[in-house]
């Protein structure tokens, strides 16, 4: 399916030279929402093209292979194209925003802040 998106390339030789890159937000699987939301949990596909630029060349929304869990690629309707991205770009940032935003930067980094206030203040 992707192989018209790897510049004249095969899977095994796109993989072999390491390039290509695989995004899997796992963790947003069963993550429980309020009634009437959804959140998917989105599996990317990238790949480094002749420029070393990453192009997306496959998306799939959900983590089970199913018959209503297709994989879209570039070459599918705009508009469908277009959607499954945002999906993607929609689960990518709450992954970021919960994981690499608060708990890197807030939570991880505030128990670090206020015992180096703490001691500062006990030194001087």
């Amino acid at each position: 399916m992707v192989n018209p998106f790897l510049e004249g390339l095969s899977l095994t030789r796109a993989l072999s030279d390491r390039r290509i890159f695989l995004v899997n937000h796992t963790i947003l699987q069963n993550v429980p929402t309020k009634e009437d939301c959804h959140l998917c949990a989105p599996m990317a596909l990238f790949f480094e093209d002749n420029t070393g630029s990453l192009k997306l060349i496959a998306i799939q929304l959900f983590q089970d292979a199913a018959d209503d869990n297709p994989v879209f690629l570039p070459s599918d309707p705009e508009y469908t194209w277009a959607l499954a991205k945002m999906w993607f770009n929609n689960a990518d940032s709450c992954v970021h925003l919960t994981i690499a935003h608060f708990g890197f930067a807030h939570a991880l980094m505030e128990g670090i802040a206020v015992t180096t206030n703490r001691y500062v203040h006990l030194v001087v």
